[in-house]
């Protein structure tokens, strides 16, 4: 019981990190993309939403893992693992014929939600916090990822005030970036059982 109370506050602080990430991320490919390779070298903007949304799912998984290898439980999702690869294949196959780039980051992002993310946690919940919880840690993380998303685009959103082009365009982002999003994340967050235990937490292991 104290190993899934200690997943949950590292998992609130991992996904505030990863949000932030993922705000920063939405809001700085394009312009650091234009000093770099040139405007004519950039992507669309509806994959660069697609990038920061699969960097984001892609970190929602890491903390449930980390418990899952410690728990030694690797044999029980050994089927988890291989459908995940063969949906990837086969999305892979399918959507790209009719999407091009956006059908493989969908597809790599649909395998890896419905078998890592949803099937590693059934098998953790299953074999390891057998006393419950499997539902909470869904919609737990379904309400980081849509806070994540509103966060993100209030933060592009911002950023589209700055007229400047070049590196100062794009450090008067990143200070956007720096400031914005943790300060809605806080607004958001301030009233939660989690940012309370997860603030308890952290001051109790910096007076240590």
């Amino acid at each position: 019981e104290k190993n899934r109370k200690d997943m949950g506050k590292i998992q609130f602080l991992f996904m505030w990190i990863s949000g932030w990430c993922t705000a920063c991320l939405l809001c700085l490919y394009q312009p650091f993309m234009k000093i770099w390779m040139g405007e004519e070298m950039m992507l669309p903007f509806y994959l660069v939403i697609m990038l920061a949304a699969y960097f984001y799912i892609l970190k929602m998984s890491d903390i449930r893992t980390m418990y899952s290898e410690s728990a030694g439980i690797w044999w029980q999702a050994r089927y988890i693992s291989v459908a995940e690869a063969v949906s990837n294949l086969v999305l892979n196959w399918i959507l790209v014929k009719y999407l091009g780039l956006f059908g493989i980051i969908l597809a790599t992002m649909i395998s890896y939600f419905v078998f890592n993310f949803i099937g590693g946690a059934i098998i953790l919940f299953r074999y390891y916090f057998t006393e419950g919880g499997f539902w909470q840690y869904i919609a737990t993380n379904m309400w980081y990822a849509l806070v994540t998303a509103v966060v993100s685009f209030v933060t592009y959103w911002c950023t589209t005030y700055v007229t400047f082009e070049g590196i100062l365009g794009l450090i008067l982002k990143m200070v956007i970036c720096i400031i914005v999003p943790n300060v809605l994340f806080l607004l958001l967050y301030c009233r939660t059982r989690e940012f309370k235990d997860c603030f308890t937490w952290v001051r109790k292991k910096m007076k240590k």
